[in-house]
């Protein structure tokens, strides 16, 4: 029964992915065992025990060394090696440690189909592996030069679905699990050990300088598109791609984008358009000493090659009726659009002395620029700068489509003291300014400062009843915490109430609030927002965390997944970036989290894949009778699909779907309805991805199979499988 549960991964991702294909396994040469690989790693198992590598190679070896219940130790067989299928699992006698294989990465989970005596369970494991590990919060991090394996908080779960979160301790040269004695005493058997284990991706490493990475997401091949700089000598810049599967592992090898030993390419955005798959480049461009201007170049992906169209202007003094001046620090958002007409927005900084603003320009999707000049958004006697705009204005519903554009403006607080605020424009899918209170730009913060450490703007949500929200980051300096992180949601007109405190809103320790949280990244999944930032972890030390937020109806915002280490390893961890599969107009549910590492010898750029999931998840009752067996495979989370199905039924069967219930059906002995039936689906498979609503996390459903068969338990014709309930995550 337990067999059905959704496990964690040993890899880039947080959960299985739905549906996956079996893996196809070989022999393990001279002894029995087998090895298989997926899409970025090597999995080997032997009677050594269960290696898992990834693509660079750095690893983790477990085995199960010790077990204790209680004062007794409880004897352990010599382990039998067996495989069903993708599941491969090591039998100890009185514990079958088990690993699940996707295409995906793998999965580890202790099961204990008996207990001799009831008491407090300690789980000892060896763990062979070149890295280090060290304690964060409540994962432990095995860290390297290769990489970073994280072995996350430990849950125990019994048949009856109760859970609790476990102690994970580094002994010696392994880790100790501990289950609780009253949980132990009180649960139901088969009991569950599932620790929580993933491994960060680097995909470029050098000995040369490298940062400004970019992600943009390609629905059709299920792939993201990387874009960063490399210091290609003194003061010259040059711009590399690769291109990253959906678990964020690099295929292929790095291919140059610029590169120029007279003029330096730099600061890369990438974003894609719907209507045609392309995406668009844009970097500031610099030729001796020349004012700056701004260059472009369309990228089309085929498979894992990348086609590069010539290189071209798209703002630069003098051409197409831009004004004399520099232009820099640009950015670009693309168009979620699928009809006729789709065009990315670019938006940038012309500078002469003594002022900065802001302008931006379109670019249709054969590389044309649009318009007969750049669009003034902010052209006053301040100074504005650091532009940022949605990396999509939003997949449907084009009546609510609109890009944000958040900049600084400077502002005199005193005498001789200068801040800034941050302020605010709307870009129509046409290229006009949108219209809020009689101005075409606005002031969002009210929050005046010489030391903002960074703000980013999201993509929108989904269209839902006319409107779209998106959100605004910023790293504000507090009075008595240090930088948090406060962040502003309002909706396609611009409209919204004044920030919250984000990193309050975490509800972590006094601790975590008094340390600094900066240069955030944020990014919308289609229905919430996910912010990556570095944290301070001390004075040597900045490691990169992420939380998921959403804003309820009624306005208040909510997290649903808080301080998440994304990296964390001894050497620090910057530049985080964030890029949801929702802004290229892919599924929901998941985003890609970018960073660098930089450990004074060598520069690693990494990248981890993230969902962000409420608390929640499967569980199972015994209610069914006729052994009727139902697996449940997939992520109970928002945008995300689950698969039910029936595999032994043989005549017409279906399922009960609704509400949690436990309903014995006194003409049928032994039978429970284990749902209050809302609605029920024919056949031996329900497939369906959870609504992308924000209102249903936290709802728990139900879910039972039947199957009409004579001589089953239920009036002599119908048998019942047990029931899984599954909070919506």
């Amino acid at each position: 029964m337990i067999r059905s549960l959704t496990l964690p991964l040993l890899t880039g991702l947080f959960t299985v992915s739905a549906l996956l294909p079996a893996q196809r396994f070989s022999a393990v040469p001279g002894e029995a065992g087998w090895t298989v690989s997926g899409k970025d790693f090597l999995a080997r198992f032997d009677s050594h025990g269960a290696r898992f590598s990834n693509h660079t190679g750095a690893s983790l070896r477990f085995a199960l060394q010790a077990l204790h219940c209680g004062a007794d130790e409880i004897r352990l067989a010599a382990p039998v090696l067996s495989r069903a299928e993708s599941l491969v699992a090591f039998d100890r006698g009185e514990v079958v440690e088990e690993y699940l294989v996707s295409g995906e990465g793998m999965e580890q989970r202790f099961r204990f189909d008996r207990l001799a005596a009831r008491g407090e369970l300690r789980l000892r494991l060896a763990v062979d592996t070149e890295l280090v590990p060290r304690r964060d919060g409540d994962a432990i991090r095995f860290s390297g030069p290769r990489g970073e394996i994280a072995y996350g908080a430990a849950t125990a779960i019994d048949a009856a679905g109760n859970r609790i979160a476990m102690d994970t301790a580094i002994v010696g040269g392994g880790l100790e699990l501990v289950v609780p004695a009253r949980f132990v005493a009180e649960a139901v058997l088969p009991l569950v050990v599932d620790p929580v284990v993933h491994a960060t991706q680097t995909w470029f490493q050098s000995i040369v300088a490298a940062d400004e990475v970019d992600f943009a997401y390609d629905p059709g091949t299920e792939q993201w598109l990387a874009v960063f700089q490399v210091n290609v000598g003194t003061g010259q810049w040059s711009l590399f791609g690769r291109v990253l599967d959906a678990s964020g592992a690099p295929v292929g090898e790095v291919f140059g984008i610029l590169q120029s030993l007279v003029t330096s390419w730099k600061k890369p955005r990438i974003a894609r358009l719907a209507a045609t798959g392309t995406f668009l480049l844009v970097a500031e461009v610099v030729e001796g000493a020349n004012p700056s201007w701004i260059g472009g170049r369309i990228m089309t992906l085929s498979g894992t090659t990348v086609a590069l169209s010539e290189p071209f202007v798209i703002c630069k003094g003098g051409v197409r009726g831009a004004i004399a001046g520099a232009y820099r620090n640009p950015d670009v958002g693309g168009d979620g659009n699928t009809g006729p007409g789709g065009r990315w927005t670019v938006v940038f900084e012309h500078s002469e002395p003594g002022d900065l603003d802001i302008h931006l320009r379109q670019v249709g999707s054969d590389g044309s620029i649009l318009g007969a000049a750049p669009t003034p958004i902010a052209a006053t006697a301040y100074s504005e700068s650091n532009p940022r705009i949605s990396r999509s204005n939003g997949a449907g519903a084009v009546a609510t489509q609109t890009w944000p554009v958040v900049y600084e403006r400077a502002v005199a607080v005193g005498a001789g003291t200068i801040a800034t605020r941050l302020w605010m424009a709307m870009v129509n899918p046409g290229g006009s300014l949108r219209t809020f209170l009689g101005s075409q730009t606005w002031q969002i913060s009210d929050h005046a400062s010489s030391s903002r450490k960074g703000f980013d703007v999201s993509s929108p949500t989904d269209d839902l009843g006319n409107s779209r929200w998106f959100s605004v980051v910023e790293a504000r300096l507090t009075a008595t915490q240090g930088q948090d992180l406060y962040a502003f949601v309002f909706d396609h007109l611009g409209l919204g109430p004044a920030p919250v405190n984000l990193t309050a809103l975490e509800n972590g320790p006094s601790a975590w609030q008094a340390s600094d949280q900066w240069n955030p990244a944020v990014d919308s999944d289609g229905t919430r927002f996910t912010v990556a930032y570095s944290h301070l972890y001390s004075a040597f030390d900045s490691d990169v965390h992420a939380t998921t937020f959403a804003r309820l109806p009624n306005g208040t915002l909510v997290v649903h997944d808080a301080r998440v280490a994304v990296a964390a390893t001894t050497g620090p961890e910057v530049g985080p970036v964030i890029c949801a599969r929702r802004s290229g107009s892919g599924l929901p549910g998941r985003s890609l989290i970018g960073h660098g590492l930089d450990n004074g010898v060598e520069t690693f750029l990494r990248a981890r894949l993230y969902e962000g999931l409420a608390p929640g998840g499967f569980t199972w009752r015994s209610t069914g009778c006729g052994g009727l067996a139902m697996t449940v495979t997939g992520t109970a989370g928002l945008g995300m699909p689950i698969r039910f199905e029936l595999p032994t039924a043989i005549g017409p069967a279906g399922f009960f779907i609704g509400a949690p219930a436990a309903v014995p059906l006194a003409i049928c002995p032994g039978c429970t309805l284990g749902t209050t039936a809302w609605t029920t689906a024919s056949g031996n498979v329900w497939t369906h991805p959870i609504p992308n609503v924000v209102g249903l996390v936290g709802a728990t459903l139900a879910m039972q199979g039947f199957e009409a068969m004579p001589g089953a338990p239920c009036l002599d014709a119908i048998r019942l499988a047990h029931t899984v309930d599954f909070v919506v995550r």
